[in-house]
C-alpha cells in the first residue's frame, strides 16, 4: 500500500474518530450520563470537565414554561476552575456580575458587552479549601470559605474584604478582617458538606452550616443537635463578631435568601430523599437527624427488611429526644433535587414571576418556580429543565435571571414572549 494511500486513510480515521468523540461527549452532557454525572466527574481533572463543558456548551437554549418562552444564553467562563462544587455570583453594579470562583479567581461579567475582565489579584487564591458562597454591597465582600487548620482539621470561617474600582474594570481588592471562624473539625471534615451561605439581614450576617463531616451513615452525627457546636446550624453573626444560634437540626443547607425582606428561608440538602425547604424562624429545630422526609443511602426497597431510618433509642446518642417539638420543612422532595440557592424574584421583567421563589438545584439540574401564599404556605410549583447544575442565582439589576452552573458557564435567561 503507498504511503499516500496509508495517510490518507489515517486522517479520515482520525477525523472519524474525534468527530464521533464530540458527538459522544455531546450525547453524554445530554443525557447528564458518563462523564458528565456528578460522582464520576469527581475523579476528573478540572481542566478536563472544563474542556469537556466548553465545547459542548449550546449557544442558547429555548425554554418552555407555563407562562414564558424563555431563551437561555451561555456564556463560559475563562477559567478551567469554573468547574467545580463552590464559589458565588452576585451584582457588582449596573452593568457587571461579580463572579468569585471556589479557588479564589475574580472576574467581572459585563452583561452589556457579553465578555469577561479578570481581576488581576492573588488575595484570595488558593486562600480556601473552597469558597463556599460570596456577598457584596457597596464596596464590601464577604467570604463563607473553609479554611485548613492542618491536614487532618479544617474550620469554616467569615471574611470581610473591601472593594474599590479602579481604571478599565479593574478593582482593588483589601482584606479587612476576620468577622468569624468556626471551632475547627478533625472529624475528616468535607467541604461539599459545610453548607452554606451568607447573607445580610438587619445589619447582621446568617450563615448556613452543614453536618461537615463523610456521608457515612447518611450524614448522621451530633453537631447539628449540639447547640456548642457551629455545625448544621444556621447562625447569626454581628460585625463585632459575636455569634448567636438562631436555629439548629438542619443537614446540609445549600441555600440562603430572604422573602419579603423580612422572612429567612433556606434549602437543605436530605438524605436519600427528603431535601427541604425551610421558614428559618428564631430558637426552632428543624430536626436532623431525629426526622427526615428520607431514607438512609443503604436502605433499598427490595422486599427484603432493610432498615428506612433509625429508631429513636439508636438516635438519643446524636441528641435526638421524642419530647422535642420539630418544626416542618415548608415542603419536600423525594427522590431528592439538590436544592441549591434561591431567591424571590421582585423584578417586573418576568411580571408573572413576580415574587415567586427561584430555587435553584444540582441532581434535578433544574429551576423550580414556587409560589408561597400570604401564609407563608407552598401553593404551586412549577420546574423548568435547564439540563445544568445550578450552583448560584441571582437578579440582574435590568430583571433578567443569572445563574452560575457547576459546568463553569454563565448563564442568563430572558423572556422571547412578551406579557
Amino acid at each position: 500500500m503507498k504511503k499516500t494511500t496509508i495517510l490518507i486513510i489515517t486522517i479520515i480515521s482520525l477525523i472519524v474518530f474525534l468527530i464521533g468523540s464530540f458527538l459522544f461527549v455531546k450525547k453524554a452532557r445530554e443525557n447528564r450520563t458518563w462523564p458528565f454525572n456528578s460522582t464520576l466527574s469527581n475523579y476528573f481533572p478540572k481542566s478536563i470537565k472544563n474542556f469537556g463543558y466548553k465545547i459542548t456548551n449550546p449557544d442558547k437554549i429555548i425554554l418552555e414554561t407555563h407562562f414564558y418562552d424563555i431563551e437561555a444564553k451561555y456564556y463560559a467562563i475563562p477559567s478551567s476552575n469554573a468547574v467545580g462544587n463552590g464559589g458565588g455570583l452576585n451584582v457588582f453594579d449596573e452593568k457587571n456580575l461579580l463572579t468569585i470562583l471556589d479557588n479564589g479567581e475574580l472576574f467581572l461579567f459585563n452583561i452589556d458587552n457579553l465578555d469577561y475582565t479578570k481581576i488581576d489579584t492573588n488575595l484570595l487564591i488558593n486562600k480556601y479549601l473552597s469558597i463556599r458562597d460570596t456577598y457584596y454591597s457597596n464596596g464590601e465582600l464577604i467570604v463563607f470559605g473553609v479554611s485548613e487548620v492542618n491536614e487532618e482539621c479544617s474550620k469554616i470561617s467569615l471574611d470581610k474584604y473591601s472593594i474599590n474600582k479602579v481604571v478599565n474594570n479593574n478593582i482593588n481588592l483589601k482584606y479587612e478582617k476576620l468577622i468569624w471562624s468556626s471551632e475547627k473539625n478533625c472529624n475528616d471534615p468535607q467541604v461539599n458538606n459545610a453548607g452554606g451561605r451568607v447573607i445580610k439581614f438587619k445589619e447582621d450576617f446568617f450563615i448556613s452550616t452543614g453536618y461537615f463531616t463523610p456521608n457515612i451513615n447518611s450524614g448522621i452525627n451530633p453537631l447539628p443537635q449540639d447547640y456548642n457546636s457551629s455545625f448544621g446550624k444556621i447562625l447569626k453573626i454581628n460585625d463585632t463578631s459575636i455569634r448567636t444560634v438562631f436555629s439548629v437540626g438542619h443537614r446540609n443547607p445549600q441555600g440562603l435568601f430572604l422573602y419579603d425582606d423580612d422572612y429567612i428561608i433556606s434549602s437543605e440538602h436530605g438524605p436519600k430523599g427528603g431535601d427541604e425547604i425551610n421558614l428559618i424562624l428564631y430558637n426552632k429545630n428543624y430536626g436532623w437527624p431525629c426526622k427526615t422526609f428520607g431514607t438512609l443511602y443503604s436502605y433499598e426497597n427490595t422486599g427484603n427488611k432493610k432498615e428506612i431510618w433509625p429508631i429513636l433509642s439508636d438516635l438519643e446518642k446524636f441528641g435526638c429526644d421524642k419530647e422535642n417539638n420539630y418544626t416542618d420543612p415548608l415542603f419536600t422532595w423525594t427522590p431528592s433535587i439538590a436544592a441549591s440557592q434561591g431567591m424571590q424574584y421582585k423584578s417586573t421583567y418576568f411580571k408573572k414571576f413576580q415574587n415567586d421563589i427561584i430555587l435553584g438545584s444540582l441532581r434535578a439540574t433544574s429551576l423550580f418556580r414556587i409560589n408561597l401564599n400570604k401564609n407563608l404556605k407552598v401553593i404551586n410549583m412549577e420546574r423548568i429543565n435547564i439540563n445544568e447544575r445550578i450552583r448560584d442565582i441571582i437578579e440582574t439589576q435590568d430583571g433578567k435571571i443569572a445563574v452560575y452552573s457547576d459546568g463553569g458557564s454563565i448563564i442568563l435567561f430572558s423572556k422571547i414572549n412578551k406579557d
